[in-house]
C-alpha cells in the first residue's frame, strides 16, 4: 500500500518518533509504502513481515529504487528499529497528534457490522465536517496506522475501524486511535477459535475502552449483560425504548423503514431508512448515535443513508448468463452474519431459494457445531438447493439432513483445489429465476466460484 502524507515529515522527525538514530536530516518524506516494488525515489519503505516473507529481505530492492527504509537490520539509508509494526504505529500516533483541524476521533469494532457502521458514520459526519476514515477493511495492526497517516491535514473527524483476530491486539490499536467515541457493534463468534472462548473474545473487544479519552463515550448494544460491567457506556437499541439511544422502526416497503431516533426519551429526528435487514438497521442506530455524539446535524441523516445505499453495502446483486440471481455476500462470515444473510434471502425472494456456503474460519473447537447449526437452519428458511464448498462442507450437509432436507438437494465439494466442481454443480442444478446466496469467510476463496458463474 502507498500512503501520501498530506503533512510531509522530515526523516529527522520520523527518526525521533520511532526511536531510531537519525539519518539524512534534511530529507523530507512525502510518501510511505509497504511494498518495495512500489517504492519511488524519496519514499520511506516500511519493511513489514508478511505471512510468507520477511520485510527485511526487500530493503535492498527499495533502496535500489531510491527509497529510504525502516527495518530491523542496519544499513545505509535505513532507520533501524526493533519492531517495524510498532514503529509504524508510533509514527502514526505522532502524525495524528499534529493534525491541526482534528476535532474528534471515533473507533469502531465488533464481530459483525463494523465496516457497514463505519461507512454509515463517515457518511453521516461528512455533511458537517471534513471526515476521513478507514479505507475498505484496513483495520488491523498495519491498516489502522496507515489510516491515520493517510488523513488530510484538513481532517476534522477521523473514523477508524479496528478489527482483531488474536489476543492482545485491541488495546494498542485503541490507544493509537485515542478515540473520543468508541463503538462495539456486537460481540459474536468471529475469530473465537483464536481466543479460547466467547467470554475471552468479549474481554478483548471491550479493551477498545482502554484508549478512550477522559470523558469519552463508549457505545454498546443496550441490554447485553456483558456490557454492564464496562464504565461510561451508552446503550443503543432497536427494541428497548428505555435505552439512551433508541431507534424505532416500522417497515413501510420491502426495502424501506420509517424510523424515529430518540435520545434519552426525546425525539431527535424522523426519517426513512432504505434498508430492510435487521442487522443493517442496528448498524444505522449505532452510526446515528456516534454521529450525534460527535455533533453532526440529524437533519441530513436521511440523505446520508440514501448515499450509502446507492454506493452499495457488502451484499452485491449479480445475474449470471443463465439467469441465476446471485446475492454475493462472500466477503466474510461468522455464525451471526450467516443467520443475518439467510434472513435477507428469505425477505428478498419467496421461492427458488438456493445457497452456496463456504467455510466459516477461526471458530476453534466449535467449528463443527456452528457449521451444523447453520446447515439445520436452511430447512427452516425454505432453501431448495444448497451447495457446500470447503473443508467443512460435510458439516453443513449433516446439519441440513438432520433438519429434514433431502440429500438430493444437497451438493458437497470439500476439495478446495477443485472449485470448478462446485461451478458445474450449480450450473447443472440451478435454473433461470433461481436466487443464489453466496457466503463464506474471505479466505475460503468463494469469489473464484462466483466469478466463474457470472462470465
Amino acid at each position: 500500500m502507498i500512503v501520501a502524507l498530506d503533512m510531509p515529515l522530515s526523516l529527522q522527525q520520523i527518526a525521533h518518533a520511532i526511536g531510531a538514530a537519525p539519518i539524512h536530516p534534511s530529507a523530507v518524506i512525502r510518501r510511505i509504502c509497504t511494498d518495495s516494488r512500489e517504492a519511488l525515489p524519496g519514499d520511506l519503505f516500511f519493511a513489514l513481515d508478511g505471512q510468507h516473507a520477511r520485510g527485511a529481505d526487500f530493503v535492498t530492492d527499495a533502496r535500489s529504487r531510491g527509497a529510504f527504509a525502516v527495518s530491523t537490520q542496519v544499513g545505509e539509508g535505513v532507520l533501524c528499529v526493533r519492531d517495524t509494526v510498532a514503529a509504524l504505529a508510533s509514527l502514526a500516533a505522532e502524525y495524528r497528534s499534529h493534525l491541526p483541524s482534528l476535532k474528534k476521533t471515533v473507533a469502531v469494532t465488533g464481530s459483525v457490522g463494523k465496516t457497514t457502521t463505519k461507512n454509515m458514520l463517515i457518511a453521516l459526519l461528512s455533511d458537517d465536517f471534513a471526515t476521513h476514515g478507514t479505507h475498505g477493511n484496513y483495520n488491523n495492526q498495519i491498516g489502522v496506522p496507515l489510516t491515520l497517516l493517510s488523513a488530510p491535514r484538513s481532517t476534522e473527524m477521523l473514523v477508524a475501524e479496528i478489527g482483531i483476530s488474536h489476543p492482545g491486539e485491541m488495546q494498542p490499536l485503541s490507544e493509537l486511535v485515542h478515540p473520543d467515541v468508541a463503538l462495539i457493534t456486537n460481540v459474536g463468534h468471529a475469530h473465537v477459535g483464536n481466543f479460547g472462548s466467547e467470554e475471552q473474545l468479549f474481554s478483548e473487544k471491550s479493551r477498545i475502552a482502554c484508549g478512550l479519552k477522559e470523558n469519552g463515550t463508549l457505545l454498546v448494544p443496550y441490554g447485553d449483560p456483558r456490557c454492564r460491567a464496562i464504565k461510561g457506556t451508552e446503550g443503543v437499541s432497536l427494541q428497548d425504548l428505555h435505552a439512551p439511544f433508541y431507534l424505532s422502526c416500522r417497515q413501510t416497503a420491502d426495502e424501506e423503514h420509517h424510523a424515529v431516533f430518540f435520545y434519552k426519551g426525546q425525539s431527535v429526528c424522523e426519517l426513512r431508512l432504505p434498508f430492510s435487514q435487521h442487522g443493517v438497521l442496528e448498524d444505522c442506530a449505532m452510526a446515528m448515535a456516534a454521529a450525534l455524539t460527535c455533533g453532526a446535524s440529524p437533519v441530513r441523516f436521511e440523505n446520508a443513508f440514501r448515499s450509502v445505499r446507492e454506493n452499495g453495502l457488502r451484499m452485491r446483486s449479480l445475474t449470471s448468463p443463465h439467469g441465476i440471481h446471485i446475492l454475493d455476500d462472500a466477503y466474510n462470515a461468522s455464525p451471526e452474519s450467516m443467520k443475518e444473510a439467510l434472513d435477507t434471502l428469505c425477505r428478498r425472494t419467496k421461492a427458488h431459494r438456493c445457497v452456496l456456503l463456504g467455510d466459516m474460519l477461526e471458530l476453534g473447537g466449535d467449528t463443527e457445531h456452528f457449521h451444523r447449526m447453520i446447515g439445520r437452519q436452511l430447512y427452516a428458511c425454505g432453501i431448495e438447493k444448497a451447495f457446500f464448498f470447503g473443508v467443512y462442507a460435510p458439516f453443513y450437509r449433516l446439519g441440513a439432513q438432520e433438519a429434514g432436507m433431502s440429500p438430493s438437494s444437497l451438493f458437497v465439494n470439500n476439495d478446495i483445489t477443485s472449485p470448478e466442481l462446485t461451478v458445474r454443480q450449480i450450473r447443472d442444478a440451478c435454473h433461470d429465476g433461481d436466487t443464489l446466496l453466496c457466503k463464506a469467510s474471505h479466505s475460503s476463496h468463494l469469489q473464484a466460484i462466483i466469478q466463474e458463474l457470472i462470465v
